[in-house]
């Protein structure tokens, strides 16, 4: 029975998981019994007055063996604790009653030896049960353990029943007994005694295990061991504190408690092994003393009712060992386990679940992300929360919000775990090769068609990689699914999200011949509308049924008509149309095969609709493991390529197929191609271009350099080429590109989203190497879709939030600063910070700090800010005549944010008749051809543009390269260049 009592003891770290509870929560199967017993003693002291002693015992023994299967066999924990509280009746009626029916079995003179060996008989099970469950969880399972346990006590049945003999029952007990032991002074000290000790043991032994893993760091089969020892010196000190309490049984268990009392004090300053092995050895020795003692100390106390003396004892203890293990569940739970190194652990994990929370805008959602209970995601919230003192989340009945701290917090930490997981994940990586399991999930036709015949190569090459392939049409959420990617189509709609593009999926109207026998041909789409059978595709996520869609004369056109059947999974959908029930529009791959053997006919090709995109996507802020990053790129260089037959359309003509049609060899033709057509005969010309005009050829420029896995190419996205800023950051980047050996493709967006969009697309398709950004002015969406690239990228002037990337840019706080302290050295007295709107741009705000950060030094100068739009002429007229009002008679000036907006506000002060220099001062970032010729001319604040796009041509190379470096910053210093405008 003991040792079922303390065999969870052992198993705790097993047991938690599987029951998808904490370990604290786990506790609780130490908790239980005692509370039970606390109750069930006292209770069965009363009820059984009249029942043989010997019958007791055997109903307890047999409840004991029912508990053990309870629990052995439990599904979940309730069905654990209900198991336990049937053990905690048992723990409850032994106790009462086994000291005082083995004193009746021996003569007077031995019945302490006899009450020191029941005792020690719970020295035994400690023995066993600790360490025995300990074993027996790790080589077999918990469950093992207690169908163990079940096993010995049914043995224990069978001995009792061969071996007990029938006692009767005594004077039975009434409530005045059970009281009556707290009237006597003696049994009130020897209670609270035993609490403090059982309350002090079990807040600490519930836990040994975890303990002496985590803080001593042993392996399991050195804390099988010190389990062992544990029980062993217990035992020894049962029959050492049995026979010290003979001659004196108040100073045995002051030595006890002191012994007690030390280790707890000096176990701290322990570690290791032989910190542990002394811990243990004197732990065991005192504590094995304490029952023996406490129980001759109540029989000497209470001698008149020896029952009722026991049944107050079992419940104090009860109470007490049920406290200490619940004490201990609240203090590990509460700081997360016993050690720094846990309690970072356990942080972390809070953090991590935090942003899932976030990411799943739930806790139930997040639960089953991650698989682990809704409770524990509520404590580690509410362990975050308290760690930071500030509320994350609103919390009401229907939803869950987060915090404007909570988002700032989201914000900050996401990128911290992305780059903690990104250098864990390079630093095992790099030793070993890909492997384990990777999520992906796609659609049934695209899985059928492509992706699964494809599979065998990979695995090939990746041996130590598992697939889990989920198929079906369903939109699969790839956070709250926690799929590593998705093979999907459409726009890409989450900006969390990374995608690559695979291939362009066309469309096709189609059905059996036999179909269009009985129906006739449909030349436009509206006479589908007149009694043509038609199958609609049903969206296997919200029931939602397709139109058949089509472009006619430059309109879409939808065919609604009253369907025939409709179905939610696309390798079904193309059966119906095989089965000839029904026309309908499937992908292309899916039915090229039947089209090319007749069995469909396509049908209305002129209005097809628009093609859509196939993505492989994943999320962009999780680290990219080996496996995934494979994948990614076995899936591009694999199924890309077979686009062109997956959509049916007739193979691109090469310079072989140009030769043979104009009877020469692919010399010549090459020769042709790179302008050397005087080397040719008039003929030889005129036979290729009259070949290369029949099949319509189109010179693939990056041919070559893709047939060597490389096209050299960079790109180059510029938001607005006008602006001067601009204009010399090209001139740096052509310079390191022509060093470089690399070719710029040069696209200027106009600050157009659907350009910055369409050029995007663009660059990836010529399947350019890396990206250049100058990203002033563009908008927020370019910059999503620039971060769903994947390419090796580096930003030119802009940070952005989320977007690991490197960047290149001025030191804003080092020029602002000069600026402002140049202006108050120069004696003016107000200065007023005009910039466009902030917006999320963080030049405009890294200056505006700055400009406010000096002037905190400053108090005696006034300072203003203000925003407006670049050409809101009458607001930028507005915002100067009030400042030159207001400050009228003090020595003013304004410091421009950007070079276009210096020219806008040099332009207002000639419409208001204001001079700058003697008027108002003007200090411009941004260095402007005109800025030393208008007037007395204007300071400006030079950047280094021609060095800034040099450097960051030089960083994405290092990217193309394969550089592993942690993000880079590379800030350049300004120069100050001073003129009339601010002089004195």
């Amino acid at each position: 029975m003991v040792t079922t009592e303390f065999l969870p003891i052992g198993l705790l770290t097993n047991i938690a998981p599987s029951l998808s509870v904490s370990t604290g929560t786990a506790g609780l199967m130490v908790t239980m019994p005692g509370i039970v017993a606390a109750v069930a003693a006292p209770l069965l002291s009363l009820a059984s007055g009249s029942l043989d002693r010997r019958l007791l015992m055997l109903g307890l023994s047999l409840l004991l063996v029912v508990s053990n299967l309870v629990s052995a066999l439990a599904v979940n924990f309730p069905m654990m604790l209900t198991g336990r509280v049937l053990l905690g009746i048992c723990v409850g009626g032994f106790w009462s009653f086994s000291m005082n029916y083995g004193r009746h079995l021996v003569p007077e003179t031995s019945q302490g030896r006899a009450v020191a060996l029941i005792v020690s008989g719970v020295s035994i099970g400690a023995v066993c049960g600790v360490p025995a469950g300990a074993l027996i969880g790790d080589l077999f399972g918990w469950r093992s353990a207690f169908f163990a346990s079940a096993g010995l006590a049914a043995i224990t049945l069978l001995a009792q029943l061969r071996l007990l003999t029938s006692v009767p029952p005594g004077r039975p007990v009434t409530v005045q007994d059970l009281l009556s032991p707290l009237r006597l002074p003696m049994a009130r000290i020897g209670l609270i005694a035993i609490v403090l000790l059982f309350v002090g043991h079990f807040s600490a032994y519930t836990y040994l295990r975890p303990l002496l893993q985590q803080v001593f760091v042993l392996s399991p089969s050195a804390i099988t061991f010190q389990l062992l020892a544990y029980g062993a010196v217990g035992l020894l000190g049962t029959f050492i504190g049995e026979r010290l309490a003979e001659h004196s049984l108040r100073a045995t268990f002051i030595l006890v408690t002191a012994m007690l009392a030390i280790i707890l004090i000096v176990s701290p300053l322990l570690s290791g092994l032989a910190g542990a092995t002394v811990m243990v050895l004197v732990w065991g020795l005192a504590f094995g003393a304490v029952p023996v003692c406490a129980t001759n100390w109540m029989f000497e106390a209470v001698p008149d009712a020896p029952e009722a003396g026991q049944s107050l004892l079992v419940t104090v203890i009860q109470i007490a060992l049920a406290s200490g293990a619940l004490l201990g569940g609240e203090v590990v739970d509460w700081h997360g386990g016993f050690s720094l190194e846990t309690a970072m652990d356990h942080h972390l994990l809070a953090i991590r679940v935090f942003n899932r929370v976030v990411e799943t805008g739930g806790f139930t959602r997040a639960a089953d992300s991650l698989r682990m209970p809704k409770a524990t995601v509520t404590k580690l919230i509410q362990n975050l929360e308290n760690h930071l003192q500030t509320k994350l989340f609103q919390r009401t009945t229907r939803r869950v919000s987060v915090t404007k701290e909570g988002e700032c917090y989201y914000r900050r930490t996401v990128k911290w775990l992305a780059d903690l997981e990104q250098m864990e994940g390079s630093m095992t990586e790099s030793q070993s090769e890909p492997q384990g399991v990777l999520r992906v999930d796609a659609g049934g036709s695209l899985a059928r068609q492509v992706l699964i015949p494809a599979l065998p190569e990979f695995l090939e090459r990746y041996p130590d990689i598992s697939i889990d392939l989920g198929v079906s049409d369903r939109l699969v959420d790839v956070i709250n699914d926690n799929a590593d990617c998705v093979i999907r189509s459409g726009p890409l709609v989450d900006s969390t999200l990374i995608a690559r593009r695979l291939f362009t999926m066309d469309w096709v109207t189609c059905a059996t011949p036999d179909y269009f026998k009985r129906y006739g041909t449909p030349a436009r789409p509206e006479e589908l509308e007149q009694g043509y059978p038609l199958a609609h595709y049903r969206h296997a996520r919200n029931d939602r049924i397709y139109p058949l869609r089509f472009i006619d004369r430059g309109k879409n056109v939808e065919v609604q008509h009253r369907y025939q059947i409709s179905v939610n999974e696309s390798n079904a959908h193309l059966g119906i149309a095989l089965s000839g029930v029904a026309l309908t529009q499937v992908v292309r791959f899916a039915a090229q095969p039947y089209l090319d053997s007749g069995k469909l006919v396509s049908v209305l090709e002129a209005y097809q609709p628009s093609p859509e995109q196939m993505y492989l996507v994943y999320p962009s802020n999780r680290h990219l493991s080996a496996r995934l990053r494979v994948f990614i790129e076995w899936a591009v260089a694999r199924v890309t390529p077979l686009e062109t037959a997956m959509n049916g359309k007739a193979a691109r003509p090469t310079i072989s197929d140009v030769a043979k049609a104009a009877k020469t060899g692919k010399t010549s033709v090459s020769r042709y191609l790179n302008g050397e057509q005087n080397a040719l005969s008039d003929d030889l010309r005129g036979r290729i271009e009259r070949a290369i005009a029949e099949l319509d050829y189109r010179p693939n420029q990056m041919a070559r350099g893709l047939k060597r896995g490389r096209t050299r190419l960079i790109g180059l996205i510029i938001a607005d080429i006008t602006n001067p800023y601009s204009v010399d950051v090209l001139s740096g980047i052509e310079a390191a590109c022509r060093e470089k050996g690399f070719t710029p493709l040069v696209c200027n967006t106009n600050n157009e989203v659907d350009q910055e969009l369409h050029y995007l697309d663009l660059l990836r398709s010529y399947q350019v190497e890396g990206i250049v950004v100058n990203a002033v002015g563009m908008r927020e969406e370019g910059l999503n879709r620039l971060q769903q690239s994947a390419l090796p990228m580096v930003l030119i002037d802009r940070k952005i939030p989320g977007f690991a990337c490197d960047m290149v840019g001025l030191d804003n706080i080092q020029a602002a600063t000069n600026a402002t302290e140049h202006l108050i050295e120069h004696g003016f007295e107000a200065l007023l910070f005009l910039s466009e709107p902030l917006g999320t741009v963080n030049t405009r705000h890294e200056r505006l700090s700055a400009f406010r950060s000096t002037l905190v030094r400053y108090p005696g100068i006034i300072a203003e800010n203000a925003e407006t739009p670049l050409h809101e002429a009458e607001l930028i007229d507005n915002t100067l005549r009030q400042f030159h009002t207001r400050h009228r008679g003090m020595r003013k000036a304004v410091i421009s944010a950007n070079g276009a907006l210096t020219l806008q506000v040099a332009r207002a002060m000639r419409r208001l008749g204001l001079s700058w220099g003697s008027d108002i001062g003007l200090l411009g970032f941004d260095e402007l051809e005109w800025a030393e010729l208008a007037g007395v001319g204007i300071t400006t604040l030079k950047q280094p543009t021609w060095q800034i796009g040099y450097a960051a041509l030089e960083q994405v190379v290092r990217r193309i390269e394969g550089t592993d470096e942690t993000l880079r910053e590379q800030l350049f210093s300004g120069e100050l260049i001073v003129r009339g405008s601010t002089s004195r």
